[in-house]
C-alpha cells in the first residue's frame, strides 16, 4: 500500500480486530491428521493425539489435556463365547452361560441307601449329570433336574425316598440340595405288601458357591423305612437338566 509522508507505524493486532468468525480453517497452521486442539493446564491452546485405532479420547482429569487411551472393558466376542469375562460388567441377574445334560430315557440303578448319593446305571456311571465351563468366581449357578421316579417297598405298608442335587468342580460330590428320604412319601395304612409310588419329580436349586472354572452337578437319591428307589426313565419323560450361570 502507498502511503502520502511517512509509513504509519505497526501495531499487534489484538482481538477486537478480529471479527467474530473471521478465522477460516485455511488460515490455521496446518496439524497431523487426528489431532484435536484443546488447552494444557497453562490455558495454552495444545493439541493431542492422534491415538491408535481402536483408543478413545479420555479425560484425564483437572489440570491436564485428554488423551487416547485404550478402551477399558471386554470388546472381544471370543472372551463373550468362552467365558473368560474376567474384564467385562455384567449387570447383576444377567444369565452369562447355560448348558443342557444329555437327555436319559434308561432305568437307573436301584438305592435303598439311608445317605444321599449320586443316582448310578447298572454300571456304576453317573448319567444323570450336566456340566458348566468357565464359570466366574462371583457367579451364582441355577440347577433345574426332572426326573420319573419310581419307589416302592415290600417290607410295610410306608414308601419314603428323596431326590436331590451334588456336585461342583470336577465329579464333586457336594451335596447342593436334599430334600430327605421323605420327600416323596406314602403310606398305605395295614396293607403290608408291596407298595409302589411313581412320581415326576422337578427339582431346582441355586448354587451360590460354585468353583471357579469347571462345575459337573449330579443328580441324586436317598430312601427311607426300608424303601427302594431308582429312575424310571422313558423317551416320553426322560431325565433333563438345565444349568444356567447368573451374574452378580
Amino acid at each position: 500500500m502507498a502511503y502520502l509522508g511517512r509509513e504509519a507505524a505497526k501495531a499487534p493486532i489484538v482481538t477486537a480486530d478480529l471479527p467474530d468468525n473471521g478465522v477460516s480453517l485455511a488460515k490455521m497452521t496446518g496439524g497431523t491428521d487426528g489431532q484435536i486442539i484443546t488447552y494444557d493446564a497453562s490455558g495454552d491452546p495444545v493439541a493431542v493425539g492422534p491415538g491408535t485405532d481402536g483408543q478413545v479420547l479420555t479425560s484425564t482429569g483437572a489440570g491436564s489435556p485428554p488423551a487416547f487411551e485404550d478402551a477399558g472393558g471386554s470388546t472381544s466376542a471370543s472372551d463373550l463365547d468362552s467365558g473368560t469375562l474376567a474384564t467385562a460388567r455384567m449387570a447383576a441377574g444377567t444369565v452369562i452361560q447355560t448348558a443342557y445334560g444329555t437327555p436319559q430315557s434308561g432305568n437307573s440303578a436301584a438305592t435303598t441307601s439311608a445317605t444321599l448319593e449320586k443316582v448310578l446305571d447298572a454300571s456304576s456311571n453317573a448319567l444323570w449329570t450336566a456340566q458348566l465351563t468357565g464359570v466366574l468366581a462371583s457367579s451364582h449357578v441355577l440347577i433345574i433336574m426332572t426326573i420319573q421316579t419310581y419307589s416302592y417297598n415290600a417290607s410295610n405298608d410306608e414308601i419314603g425316598s428323596g431326590w436331590g442335587i451334588m456336585g461342583r468342580g470336577s465329579g464333586g460330590s457336594t451335596v447342593i440340595r436334599n430334600a430327605g428320604g421323605w420327600s416323596n412319601y406314602v403310606q398305605n395304612v395295614g396293607v403290608e405288601e408291596t407298595t409302589a409310588l411313581y412320581n415326576q419329580v422337578t427339582l431346582m436349586a441355586m448354587d451360590t458357591a460354585p468353583d471357579t472354572g469347571t462345575n459337573d452337578y449330579y443328580l441324586a437319591y436317598n430312601t427311607q423305612a426300608g424303601s427302594t428307589a431308582y429312575v424310571a426313565g422313558n423317551a416320553a419323560s426322560p431325565f433333563t437338566c438345565i444349568l444356567m450361570e447368573i451374574a452378580q
